[in-house]
């Protein structure tokens, strides 16, 4: 741990996730000794710095989940902020918000007739982060790339300077290779890659360039719009469609991997699970269908509070051989439906975010450029040297446990 590094927690909501952060990146006194986020009786948010901040760099955890909505951790972020920076003389704070609030809301009402109705919420967030002295912001799978133009606008300098995306398609390269149960046999023949939209492609071409699966196949959607005349259902434009018809690409007995960002209601999802499975013959590919799915969600939103609910949904209606997400919102690791949790993997970056706050953040380099890797193996190299491989970072579903020890038997056996 540098000495120069404070890391604190913005709520005490699940705040083992923010500790784990602090040990991982060597601070020895306990989070909750560090700020008291509290509040006064009335429910004003009332943080009490319990250390020395003056000339500190201050990481500020800010992690949602369903008791904490966006904005409630937005305004906790910013009063700390401006708390640490005008009263404690704090040099310099750094949002670590694992998931960034209004990440969606990244459009324009002037510029795009769509939300010409909506508020451009996510330049509100860049002034208001700004003006309270956050200078830097810390995620995880930002849903844009426009976010950096936003805030570069605000912050009067590169957004690439601002904003620190992590990226985790390695940490998922890394356990599709190595940990899940995905057949990656003969060079990834029965495996292809689906990008859901626009958003997703740069994420699954980093992936699959990471991979050592040179047949494996890249499927990329355009996004999914509902169908005339059936609100069920979808229609699924594939933009790469005439190469797929020139390698005579099927989806059957494939097992694509789904990837997005993150995953609320499901409701497009399901319905792009249906199309892919040809439930609606009006609307049908005819491309075969697949022998199982895999769906991967940086950001398991699950609808906020109503996230039992969801996953009930999920298994019901999107049956997956594994879902796998991450613990960017912390409850979903330790609060799931035995369902859900028989086939959900989750991916645990708390060490992962330790790692960014000291080599990213304290000797400013861009993640991008950071966990840059031109090969699998240099990939592996690092993941282990950091101990990123461990079990403890992995949250594994019952049915993989499962496997594994039927594939060790039969190991035995035969």
């Amino acid at each position: 741990m540098l000495d120069n590094i404070v890391i604190a927690t913005v709520s005490k909501t699940h705040d083992e996730f923010s500790q784990k952060i602090a040990e991982f990146a060597g601070q020895t006194i306990d989070i909750t000794d560090t700020v008291e986020p509290s509040r006064f009786s009335g429910g004003e948010f009332r943080p009490r710095y319990r250390v020395d901040l003056h000339e500190k760099e201050l990481a500020l955890i800010a992690s949602e989940g369903p008791w904490q909505v966006p904005i409630e951790m937005l305004a906790r972020t910013c009063l700390m902020a401006y708390s640490a920076k005008k009263h404690h003389g704090a040099k310099k704070v750094t949002a670590v918000m694992t998931e960034l609030p209004f990440d969606r809301q990244d459009k324009d009402p002037n510029k795009y007739e769509k939300v010409k109705q909506d508020a451009f919420t996510a330049e509100w967030m860049a002034k208001i982060l700004h003006a309270s002295g956050v200078d830097r912001i810390l995620t995880m799978h930002m849903h844009s790339l426009d976010l950096y133009d936003i805030f570069e606008r605000e912050y009067k300098k590169p957004g690439r300077d601002v904003i620190y995306d992590i990226s985790p398609h390695f940490i998922l390269a890394y356990y599709l290779m190595r940990q899940s149960s995905l057949d990656i046999s003969n060079g990834g023949e029965k495996v292809c890659f689906i990008s859901p939209d626009q958003n997703a492609r740069r994420f699954v071409k980093n992936l699959m360039n990471l991979m050592p699966l040179p047949n494996a196949v890249f499927v990329d959607f355009e996004k999914a719009r509902d169908a005339p005349n059936n609100p069920d259902a979808v229609v699924i434009k594939i933009q790469n469609l005439d190469e797929l018809k020139r390698i005579n690409f099927t989806f059957e007995g494939k097992y694509p991997v789904f990837t997005d960002d993150k995953l609320d209601t499901g409701g497009t999802l399901i319905k792009t699970h249906n199309w892919i499975h040809e439930k609606y013959p009006e609307f049908a590919h005819g491309l075969g269908l697949p022998a199982g799915m895999y769906y991967y969600f940086t950001h398991p939103v699950l609808k906020g509070k109503s996230f039992f609910e969801i996953q009930e949904k999920l298994v019901k209606e999107l049956p997956a051989i594994e879902y796998i997400t991450t613990n960017t919102r912390p409850y979903i690791g330790t609060e799931q439906g035995y369902r859900f949790k028989e086939r959900c993997t989750v991916l645990r970056f708390a060490a992962l975010f330790a790692d960014a706050i000291l080599n990213c953040c304290e000797k400013n380099i861009h993640p991008d450029d950071y966990y840059k890797f031109d090969s699998f193996e240099e990939l592996e190299k690092t993941i282990k040297e950091k101990g990123l491989d461990q079990e403890d970072h992995i949250k594994r579903s019952s049915r993989h446990l499962m496997k594994r020890d039927i594939d060790m038997v039969s190991t035995f056996l035969y």
